[in-house]
């Protein structure tokens, strides 16, 4: 058939045939593209088989059916409306454009997911469309990201053409039926018109009877939580997020209070505990690495690495002269779940998100409010744009007092054209910018280049590099070297000899893809470096013990020498009373993290997925034939406790000492 043919063929049909074929033209390439999902996150769903993958594509049509419902309602009801305007042309013409829009932006959120799944380990809910939407350079970040993810940009193209030509195929010839009378034709499309709007609520909860389908209901479908995306699409999970920000937190219950008080705290009494607090009176200066994983170091990588040179020389060289942790665990695969984790002194658990929670009013025993109330000057270095994915929002409720972002840099020629200002252009600006402030101060940078798409200036120190252009090697190497410049602009700087300086990340490293790197104890290793310059902080590496990342916050108050009692969920990494395990959250599981055991969690708790020894097999690859159940019963326990007091806590309104009145402050 020639093309000019294929353009004007056309389907006869009357106005309830084409609706119904537009709409399961629709909902089709809503199902199809889950395969896409599939094809480009193999590795990191839990599909060993063909005939699993379609038993999930199966059971995902459910959740296809009320997304589509959701998607077509004002498409639906200008259609089956039981008056004679329904016969209108530009009435016809105009549902044809809603529809366009409506399934077009459906299809290509469930596309987009495709590509953002890996950074993010859930599909896309409400808050988190909003917060690009807000974004200030959306349209350079979506551009940059085109060099790196063409091929989803061209086949979310071709899809959403396809889709519209083949359910604009169907030549509406007869708007309605018309029987001998008026009232008898207006009685049969109203009785259409009731069927249509049943079906269609019937649709859009997802069951006939019972509570409409919620987003966790894609557990039932699943045998382990990594396949649960495979059954959802994104448009059902914005759809079902609207209005709510992210799902309130449940809290647990799984000991009496006296048991849970003989597990853990989050109580810290300063007052009963030896004083070590060697950066007492000191400023503390917390650098925060974009997908800052420990891989990156040749010093602090815990795997081999199959690289033949070091990405990063100098921070290297300032861990060797530092005092370090090697095994430091991220809360989150996400930017704002680990300033959070830091600065707020408590984890985060995906899909729960702080910032569009109801409790985002709570008083908080930060380290930069308690230190604040101390006497100490706050302020945070942010060099993205303003309200990017709540970050300057946090920190402000966190207790900084200044939020300098990407619009307070003194020059727009610095912006790297998608995130916000290149990053050795703001730490020399922070560096500088610091001895302003009136000592003792507390402060913060937040790092930006190694997100993807890896932008690196040409114009600045680019010779020599090791690795590709483009590529998460090369912006790690970036990063390394405005690290140095930081610090080669803060020596000169007269606070520079009076400061501790904190080295750590926002997340571990996500992409080294289809690499032992990428595997769940591997991945979330971060940084966790305490550097004096004047030598008060002994050089030295704690490897006996583990840290997870939300201890920063009661290991910063301790060097501090904070002497009031406050609220944190992890504990103090050099006290001897610190928690045997650390903690986090990969692919929906809950992780607790020993020194030789790894336990893997459902996020209910109420199951082990795996047991992993992770001194045999660093990669998790395959789940421990024999353990030590004691251990692993000792493990479990303490995890149980610890997500209890969490969300018990978060709930209850008591994250701080003065928990004050819980008040809704952002969206």
């Amino acid at each position: 058939m020639k093309l000019k043919t294929l353009s004007r063929f056309r389907i006869p049909s009357n106005i309830y045939t084409a609706t119904i074929c537009q709409f399961a033209v629709a909902m089709l390439f809503l199902w199809i593209s889950r395969f896409i999902f599939y094809l480009a996150n193999a590795d990191i769903t839990g599909v060993s088989s063909f005939s699993d993958l379609m038993k999930l594509a199966v059971s995902g049509f459910r959740f296809d059916l009320s997304a589509a419902a959701w998607l077509n309602i004002p498409f639906i009801a200008m259609r089956m409306i039981p008056f004679r305007l329904a016969e209108n042309r530009k009435w016809l013409a105009a549902s044809d454009i809603i529809f366009a829009i409506a399934n077009s932006a459906g299809l290509l959120a469930n596309l987009a997911d495709t590509g953002l799944f890996r950074f993010t380990g859930a599909r896309m809910r409400f808050d988190s469309l909003s917060g690009w939407i807000n974004e200030g350079n959306l349209g350079g970040i979506l551009l940059s990201y085109a060099g790196e993810c063409w091929w989803l940009y061209l086949l979310a193209a071709a899809m959403i053409t396809l889709m519209l030509w083949i359910a604009f195929r169907f030549k509406i010839e007869r708007p309605v039926p018309e029987l001998g009378s008026r009232a008898s034709t207006f009685t049969l499309r109203l009785l259409i018109f009731i069927i249509a709007a049943t079906a269609s609520v019937f649709a859009m909860r997802g069951v006939i009877k019972g509570h409409p389908l919620k987003i966790s209901d894609a557990i039932k479908f699943t045998e382990n939580m990594a396949q649960v995306p495979l059954v959802q699409n994104t448009p059902f999970c914005i759809m079902r997020t609207i209005g709510k920000g992210t799902d309130e937190l449940v809290p647990l219950e799984f000991f009496s209070e006296a048991e849970l008080a003989s597990i853990r705290t989050s109580l810290h009494d300063p007052a009963g505990n030896p004083d070590h607090s060697p950066a007492k009176g000191k400023n503390i200066f917390v650098i925060v690495i974009e997908s800052g994983g420990a891989v990156w170091s040749d010093i602090l990588n815990v795997y081999p690495s199959d690289r033949t040179a070091t990405l990063t020389p100098f921070i290297d060289s300032i861990a060797s002269e530092s005092l370090r942790v090697r095994h430091v665990f991220a809360a989150g695969k996400g930017t704002i779940d680990g300033i959070t984790t830091i600065f707020g002194g408590f984890p985060s658990v995906s899909p729960f998100q702080y910032m569009t929670s109801p409790y985002v009013g709570n008083n908080l025993d930060s380290p930069a409010r308690l230190l604040h109330e101390s006497g100490y000057t706050t302020k945070f270095y942010l060099g993205s744009e303003p309200g990017s994915c709540n970050i300057d929002q946090f920190l402000k409720i966190s207790g900084f007092k200044d939020v300098t972002s990407c619009n307070d840099y003194p020059s727009r020629k610095d912006h790297d054209g998608a995130w916000g200002i290149f990053d050795h252009a703001m730490g020399a600006y922070a560096a500088r910018d610091l001895s302003t402030l009136t000592p003792p101060f507390f402060a913060g940078w937040l790092t930006l280049n190694p997100h993807m798409p890896f932008n690196v200036p040409d114009y600045w120190n680019a010779s020599d590099y090791r690795s590709d252009k483009g590529t998460a090697s090369r912006a790690a190497e970036y990063m390394d070297r405005s690290l140095r410049n930081f610090f080669s602009v803060a020596k000169s700087q007269p606070w520079y000899s009076n400061t501790v300086f904190i080295i750590t990340s926002d997340h571990g490293t996500r992409d080294f893809k289809q690499t032992p790197h990428d595997s769940p104890w591997i991945q979330p290793h971060i940084f966790f470096i305490v550097h004096t310059p004047d030598g008060s902080i002994p050089p030295g590496e704690v490897s006996d013990r583990v840290m997870s990342q939300h201890d920063i916050t009661p290991t910063i108050l301790s060097l501090a020498g904070y002497d009031k009692t406050f609220v944190a969920l992890g504990s103090d990494i050099f006290s001897d009373t610190h928690a045997p395990y650390a903690l986090s959250m990969i692919g929906g599981r809950i992780q607790i993290i020993g020194t030789r055991w790894m336990v893997q969690l459902s996020s209910d708790m109420k199951r082990i997925e795996g047991v992993f020894d992770i001194l045999k097999d660093p990669t998790a690859s395959h789940p421990a034939g024999t353990f030590d159940s004691k251990e692993i019963d000792s493990m479990v326990r303490w995890g149980k406790a610890f997500m209890q007091d969490f969300t018990q806590r978060t709930v209850n309104h008591r994250m701080s000492v003065n928990p004050g009145t819980s008040v809704k402050t952002f969206n």
